[in-house]
């Protein structure tokens, strides 16, 4: 399963743009500050369960044109996963777009879109999948968990983003892809190497010397 097309609308400085995306790498290319980072965002907004409510909506979120209008049409984004797998039609049911003549074609579908409620500061915000629009009932949280998002901010110096320490980049990522398991794995092969590091000369010495 992969990420097949990516519709946005009415998002930052987006008005209406449709992605359509290849399985494997994709990569966006552009200069600063043209909305490349919003896509992600946008992305991100419609599929990250913890922006189910659309809490993080802001009216700066909304469309604002040239003249420095903003927009009181709704947010709409709209992500299509295609190359599901007889278990993925299966674990995304609530989701899914059944083609009843090629089941292997079958594309599944999360909706999102939010409106700004006029005369307040506030907004309301829906998601639906599938092609049931009408329907009440929202995407259920099993469904977010079985799709694998990770954000990573830009990345303005690898040197110290991807170097060791609390916000380092790479440990994001290794933490949001790993499992129990691996993580278990991981943690065995440095306690093994810190219990060696404590048995060697040099390291031993110099303890010794800084107790003394």
């Amino acid at each position: 399963m992969y990420i097949s097309e990516i519709s946005i609308k009415n998002y930052r400085n987006i008005k209406d743009l449709k992605i359509e995306l290849r399985e494997g790498l994709n990569v966006l290319l552009g200069e600063n500050n043209i909305g490349k980072t919003n896509i992600l965002e946008a992305l991100r907004l419609a599929i990250n369960p913890s922006f189910a409510n659309g809490s993080r909506i802001e009216k700066r979120d909304f469309y604002c044109d040239p003249r420095g209008q903003t927009t009181n049409d709704p947010i709409r984004i709209d992500v299509v996963f295609s190359r599901l797998t007889a278990e993925e039609r299966a674990e995304f049911v609530e989701i899914l777009n059944f083609n009843p003549r090629d089941a292997g074609a079958s594309t599944a579908s999360i909706h999102f879109d939010c409106a700004p409620v006029p005369g307040t500061d506030r907004f309301t915000s829906r998601r639906w999948g599938g092609t049931r629009e009408r329907s009440e009932s929202s995407v259920p949280d099993e469904v977010y968990s079985s799709i694998m998002l990770t954000f990573l901010d830009a990345m303005r110096d690898a040197v110290t983003a991807l170097g060791p320490g609390r916000n380092s980049r790479l440990g994001k990522l290794l933490h949001s892809v790993s499992d129990d398991p691996s993580k278990a794995s991981v943690e065995a092969i440095f306690n093994r190497a810190n219990h060696d590091l404590a048995r060697e000369n040099l390291i031993t010495g110099v303890e010794q010397r800084l107790n003394a």
